[in-house]
């Protein structure tokens, strides 16, 4: 019989992801303060897998953020997020390890469209991230980008 286990703690999320390892990754979008006002931005808890939390951290920085968030896991214990800044063409990639944030980068759509993030993966070997986008208001127009993410 499994048996459960009541952690304390407020879960303030909008999505979460559960990596191989059994730590529960929670992320929020909400306002973000920066110089001279505040931006809508990504934050990033963890519980870990021995039911302790990690302090709240913004991942997003002082740009403005569009939805929606793109998760990913590589069937261990890494997992990425992703989502593209209010400009347009740049998404931007945050890889976690365990609860640990490990890797920071962005990537560039093609500029000469408007492009909605459709889907990610994360893979260990080659250590790679790729992103489906669509452009615009079409259903027949993709772009598929890679990173190769280095540690």
């Amino acid at each position: 019989m499994v048996k459960g286990l009541t952690v304390p703690g407020e879960l303030l999320s909008d999505d979460s992801l559960l990596d191989g390892e059994n730590n529960l990754h929670l992320f929020r979008r909400s306002q973000v303060p920066v110089p001279g006002g505040t931006v809508y931005g990504v934050y990033h808890r963890c519980l870990t897998k021995t039911q302790t939390w990690t302090s709240e951290q913004v991942l997003s920085g002082e740009m403005e953020t569009l939805s929606p968030l793109l998760k990913a896991e590589d069937g261990g214990s890494r997992i990425a997020l992703a989502w593209q800044e209010k400009l347009g063409g740049v998404v931007q990639v945050r890889i976690f390890d365990q609860c640990t944030l490990v890797h920071s980068s962005a990537v560039n759509l093609p500029v000469e469209n408007l492009w909605e993030l459709e889907s990610a993966a994360l893979s260990e070997e080659p250590s790679k991230f790729c992103l489906l986008a669509r452009k615009q208001y079409t259903s027949t127009n993709y772009v598929v980008q890679c990173a190769v993410i280095e540690d």
